[in-house]
This record gives structure tokens, sequence and C-alpha cells, in this order.
């Protein structure tokens, strides 16, 4: 935004204008000579950050530490409550405020930051204006095209920054932080709904195979006399092996390199679904898939699955063939979750079922045509599930997008009054920006070249406590 489309009252500010009068207030972290693996210690009381604190919160967890006299090398590089920091490699333009409070730390080449002069710049507007696209924007044309993206702090120091006169600021931030409130309170609601549509779709499963999903239906076509039983009238206790053929011995792996000299277009199957395609197949027909030896406990993906049409399939899924008045679909949603786990061997997440064990494992079967009312029932209830899926990666998108919008607005004048329409309206007189950085520029000037007893010069003596403040591990 040039100085004639900003707001009135507002003014093109650098971050080196923002910043307070010290050589260190725009620095980044020392390079890798200067800072190496071996100058983290267990013992150490100095924390050295990483991106994954750009969240805006400091974890501990997150951040190793170096000792004090490591520190004493790098103190040009450190960092205290209020400054702003800002990734230049890499994750570019991810950002957060550093806590208040939290002690004081030590930037790695990766990051840089700026400690704002609070006569001119509110450290909360300057942070949400460089979270908006437009500045972002902005870093993308400084940063080099290399294999890891990358801008200096010597380009950073001329990128152009919006200021509003402070009052205007403080009005801003509160605007902007009201709003995006209640996005992530929308957005924190839409994050939960994967989890429990992922928990209806179990559920809805789980009814499928104990006949609790068709109790209505059956009722009206076979009346149950005896409501009492284990398993509904009709259905029958079986194993595996009697409704399904193992195909195990037909199967055979294609290692990678070879499948690359093999490029095809059929389907190569494994325990997690398709992994590549080759030019020949094994099998041409509908079959269910059950994971062999992959991971069981803890695993999100169904232990089963259904593949139709010419297909290979390598020795990590067991193959089956239904029989005996099975159909596959069924077959499917009865071991999809089936609990697998004490049925496997071994001492690791990736544990073994054995062919033997699986086609010995018990099932409760549906008669034929409860088995085709059974996966039609499902089928309409997972559909249903994957709109409301659809529904809310859409409203997760939107509110991303609702969040650029009212940094747009804020930062082109628009979220609030601005302080020149207000003093007209007020009948008094106000301070431009471009007239708060002249007696700001005036001030510096006037002010002799001694060590400064105020908030700057307590951040350029960068003493650090002995004690490894809020240093849980």
């Amino acid at each position: 935004m040039s100085e004639e489309e900003l707001p009135e009252g507002w003014a093109e500010a650098s971050p080196v204008e923002l910043a307070v009068a010290e050589k260190f207030a725009i620095v980044d972290g020392p390079f890798g000579s200067d800072l190496k693996l071996s100058d983290y210690r267990s013992d150490g009381l100095v924390p050295v950050l990483t991106t994954k604190n750009l969240t805006g919160t400091y974890d501990p967890s997150a951040v190793r530490f170096i000792s004090l006299e490591k520190y004493e090398q790098l103190k040009r590089s450190r960092v205290v409550g209020g400054d702003i920091l800002i990734a230049k490699i890499g994750s570019i333009g991810k950002c957060c405020i550093y806590p208040m409070g939290a002690p004081t730390a030590i930037i790695p080449a990766n990051l840089c930051k700026v400690t704002l002069d609070s006569r001119a710049a509110s450290n909360r507007f300057i942070f949400w204006q460089i979270r908006g696209d437009e500045f972002q924007r902005k870093l993308a044309g400084i940063t080099s095209a290399t294999a890891q993206p990358a801008f200096s702090v010597q380009r950073f120091k001329g990128v152009s920054l919006a200021l509003a006169p402070l009052a205007e600021q403080r009005r801003i931030v509160e605007k902007v932080e009201a709003l995006l409130a209640q996005v992530n309170a929308a957005r924190a609601r839409l994050a939960k709904l994967p989890t429990i549509l992922k928990r209806f779709r179990k559920s809805v499963l789980a009814a499928a195979c104990a006949g609790r999903l068709t109790e209505t239906w059956r009722e009206s076509a076979v009346p149950d006399v005896n409501a009492e039983a284990e398993i509904p009238r009709g259905w029958r206790s079986v194993t595996i092996g009697q409704v399904a053929e193992s195909l195990d011995n037909q199967r055979r792996p294609i290692n990678k390199d070879e499948r690359a000299g093999r490029a095809g277009a059929i389907p190569y199957y494994g325990a997690n679904g398709r992994v590549g395609w080759i030019d020949d197949w094994i099998f041409d027909e509908t079959l269910v898939l059950v994971v062999e030896d992959e991971t069981f406990i803890g695993r999100e993906l169904p232990f089963s699955y259904v593949i139709r049409g010419k297909s290979w399939v390598n020795n990590h899924a067991h193959v089956l063939r239904p029989i005996d008045g099975m159909t596959a679909d069924y077959l499917n949603l009865c071991l999809a979750f089936y609990d697998f786990i004490p049925l496997t061997s071994g001492m690791t997440g990736r544990r073994k079922l054995t062919k033997g064990t699986l086609m010995a494992a018990p099932l409760t079967v549906a008669p034929l045509e409860e088995q085709h009312e059974i996966v039609r029932r499902v089928d309409a209830l997972f559909k249903l599930a994957d709109a409301i899926e659809a529904r809310v990666a859409a409203a997760t998108a939107r509110a991303d997008k609702i969040t650029q919008a009212i940094l747009a607005k804020a930062f082109r004048g628009e979220l609030v009054p601005t302080e020149a329409e207000l003093a007209r309206q007020e009948g008094r007189n106000y301070e431009p920006a471009s007239a708060l950085l002249a007696r700001i520029r005036g001030a510096r000037a006037n002010t002799p070249a001694k060590a400064s007893t105020g908030r700057a010069g307590q951040r350029a003596s960068g003493r650090v406590s002995s004690k490894k403040t809020g240093a849980h591990r």
C-alpha cells in the first residue's frame, strides 16, 4: 500500500524506524558455526527457541538450553518478553510475540526478532499486520528462491509497514482480537467434528454387525419370537474360515525397484491400501483384504478393505474370497474394526495376525437379504457423514479466509473509525503517524549516546537470571 492509498493520518514506516534505538533491536540468530549442537547442555540456563515457539506460547519442552557463558557470546541474538519473532528461513513469515514473563532466550539462525519502540507502535498492531496476506506478500518479495526459502535481516529492514496513530492502533488491535476470538471459537468447534464423525462411523459399523441397525427391518420381515437370544433371529455364529476362503498362497510381493521397471495400470495393494501400480495382475474379482503385519495398536485406519477387478496384492495383507452366502461388502463391514489386537502376536506396534488365527476368529453373520440391507443402510449413513465432513472442511476454509478478511480491513483503516474521523467529529486535534515518527526521530537525535535507564536500557543490558525460569522440562 503506497502513501497515497493509506488511510488519513497513517504513514509508511520501516522496521528500523519502529524499533527501539539500539544496535541489536532487529537481529537474527547466530550461524551454525557460532551455535553448534555441542553447545546445548542439559544443565544450561538460557533457552534457545525454535519455530515451534512461533505460536504465541513459550513451551519449555520445545527448546534446548545453553550455558550462561555461551549466552554472553551470543546475547546480540537475545529475545525478551514483548519482542516479535519472525521465521526468515523455511516457514517464511510465521511469527509470534514472545510472551511477557518468559525467560530471556536466544533465537537460532532461522529466526529474527524486532524489539519495537512502544512510543511508535504497539507490538500487537505490528504482529497482526505481519500475519496479514499483504505483508506476507512483501516478505515473499524479499525472499530468495533457493532450496530453502530465506530472506536476510538487511532486506527485512527495508520492508514498509503501515502505521496508524497510537490511539487508533489500540482500537484496531482490540477490534481484531475480539473478532478473531469469535472466529477461533468457531474453528475450535469445527475441529472437534472429524473426531465425532470418526466415532459415528465406528458406532454405525458396531450397530450393523450386532444387528441393531436393521432391528426394525428384521422384525417386519422375520418376527423374532425370542427377543432375549444372544444373536438376532436368522443370524448364525461362524468362524471367518467358514464364510471366506484364504487366497494368501497366490500373493507375491514385488519390491519398489522392480515395480518401477514394470509400470502399468494395475493397482498394487498392501496392508494400508494401494501402494503402487504394476503391469500384470494376480486376481480379477471382488475380494476383501485384511491387515497381516502392520500397526495394530493405536491404528486409525480400518483393518480391512474391498478391492474389485484386476489387482496385485503383496504379502502384508491377507486375501479373502467370500463364500457360503457371504458378500464382500458385508464381510468388510464386519472386519473393518474387528477386535483383532488380542489375536495378534509380537511385542512391538508392528504386530502380526497369522492366517490360522484370522480364519479361526469368530463372527456373527446375517442372512444374505439382511446383509444387503445392512450394506445399503451403512452406505447411506456414511454418505451423510461424508457430506457433513465436506461441509466442515468448507467451513474451516471459510474461517481461514475470514481471518484474512478481518486483517485486510483492519490495515486498510476500515475496521474502526480512523483517528482523523473521530478528531473531526469531536472537534479536537490529533497526532498523525507522520508527526509521531518525526517527533520520535527528533527525540532520538537529541538523546545523548549513553546507556539508557528505561525499558530499552533494560533490554540492552541483557541480564539473565541464574535460575532456569519457567524451564520445567
